[in-house]
């Protein structure tokens, strides 16, 4: 099944309001019949807070894409 819609969300020491919105937007999409098609993308531009400590807490509940700069 093809995706139809990526949401993408770019990120730099936001932990704080990131992880609120994602599970908005998880909330928005699991209402939706075709779930399945709907991908969130976060990419993090090497943020120096929590942010990736709690997007891979996240990870385990919802159904996104994390990337960060090794």
């Amino acid at each position: 099944m093809k995706v139809f819609l990526d949401i993408l969300i770019p990120t730099y020491n936001r932990s704080e309001y990131l992880i609120p919105n994602l599970i908005e937007i998880n909330g928005f999409i699991s209402n939706i019949k075709s779930d399945k098609r709907i991908r969130i993308i976060i990419s993090d531009n090497a943020s120096t807070d929590d942010t990736a400590i709690k997007i891979k807490a996240e990870l385990q509940k919802l159904r996104i894409s994390y990337s960060y700069p090794n």
